[in-house]
């Protein structure tokens, strides 16, 4: 039996970025909240889903899992609405939104956008700057393809994220070697071969709102070195290669290519000489706390559009905020910890809005090899990109990570 007064709502995984903000705009909007992940993730984030209405445990990686969750809430309680900002419950998600005859994005297009080959075949077809890719088939045609492009060359599993597997090759005689790295990290994944692109890396914070893209933010990447992992993020980018109008005719025309109706979405990309390269596109927002940062930075609220749409309610995104914000990833000198100093006179500097330090006395830190070998990061506000850098160089003073 159906009941209830207010319409249910479904968020399927535990965003930490963006669930609190998500829930306080879904009350706003009048729905009954109902959040579903697997119990770790919910015991870690029980101060982030306290006004959560229900909360459900389930492996969200496992369509039929999921599926049967789900299936058995709407036959409680309607289910008005769904959604999810957590990568690999992505298509779970659309998959189960299309059965439903839910409101979102189509399981093809949602597709598109997670397999890497089917990203870049449709950027291809849609005249969209990529880089130029090929599947591994043996070591000969890969070798050949290095060549082809001068290198060096990227080598990346199709389907994994966080980094995992994503290995430059700079010199051909490297190429055999570290495709079996690749190889024993991604297991039965595709694997693909990039061009290594040259260029400053940003990120594309946007939402399609009612048929129309708009320009949340764009996000300056900071790498740590020698790596792909990400170090940090600044937003606004500071560069001028491309106005807030061209970003929003770029992301148009991607929308368009990948079948795009609805959402948020991350674009992932390198400023170079031709152009604006597109890496990665998502349909959700980026991590790294980038939603915190780009709101932080331009005051628009990355929430609201999205379920006042779902909600069927206008929504006028505005903005009266024009600053900057950053965070930037703790880098701990490999070994045992011994002690953390300056944690707490971290804390009480203007402009600190976070600091977060996920290891201990005792913990052993190892190299950054993904982005879960991080440790721990500082998120700051600032009225310009010297007063954010400022900031961040006084904190970095003060807080000492001791190993031996």
């Amino acid at each position: 039996m159906k009941n209830g007064k207010l319409r249910r709502f479904v968020l399927v995984g535990i965003a930490p970025a963006i669930v609190s903000n998500s829930v306080k705009a879904l009350k706003q909007l009048d729905f009954e909240v109902v959040v579903i992940d697997n119990i770790v993730d919910i015991e870690k984030s029980r101060n982030l889903i306290q006004a959560v209405d229900k909360v459900v445990d389930a492996n969200i990686n496992d369509y039929d899992e999921l599926r049967s969750v789900v299936l058995e809430l709407n036959d409680e309680k309607a289910i008005y609405g769904m959604i999810s900002f957590r990568e690999f419950a992505l298509l779970n998600t659309a998959k189960i939104i299309e059965e439903l005859n839910l409101y979102g994005n189509s399981y093809k297009s949602v597709e598109c956008c997670i397999d890497k080959l089917k990203s870049r075949d449709a950027l291809y077809a849609g005249g969209l700057l990529s880089p130029q890719y090929t599947v591994y088939k043996d070591n000969e045609s890969a070798i050949d393809f290095f060549r082809k492009v001068k290198g060096p060359i990227i080598i990346k599993p199709n389907n994994l994220a966080g980094s995992i597997g994503i290995t430059k090759v700079n010199h051909e005689f490297e190429l055999e070697e570290k495709l079996e790295e690749v190889k024993r990290q991604c297991k039965n994944s595709i694997i693909m071969l990039e061009e290594f692109v040259e260029g400053k890396e940003v990120s594309i914070e946007s939402v399609v709102y009612r048929d129309e893209v708009y320009i949340l933010g764009v996000t300056e990447k900071i790498l740590y070195e020698s790596t792909f992992i990400e170090a940090g993020h600044i937003s606004p980018y500071q560069g001028n290669e491309m106005s807030i109008e061209e970003y929003k005719e770029l992301v148009s025309e991607v929308v368009k290519v990948m079948g795009i109706k609805f959402g948020p979405l991350h674009i992932e990309g390198f400023h170079t000489p031709k152009g604006l390269i597109l890496n990665d596109i998502h349909t959700r927002y980026g991590g790294d706390n980038i939603p915190i940062i780009t709101e932080l930075a331009s005051g628009y609220n990355l929430n609201l559009p999205i379920f006042a749409q779902l909600a069927n309610v206008d929504y006028e995104l505005t903005s009266d905020t024009k600053r900057c914000s950053g965070i930037k990833f703790l880098q701990i000198k490999p070994g045992i910890i011994k002690e953390i100093l300056g944690a707490e006179e971290v804390k009480k500097i203007e402009g600190i809005i976070d600091l977060n330090i996920s290891c201990s006395v005792g913990d052993k830190i190892g190299d950054v090899k993904s982005n879960s070998d991080r440790h721990g990061w500082i998120i700051v506000q600032g009225n310009t990109r010297e007063e954010v850098d400022e900031i961040f160089n006084k904190a970095f003073q003060l807080l000492d990570i001791v190993t031996y």
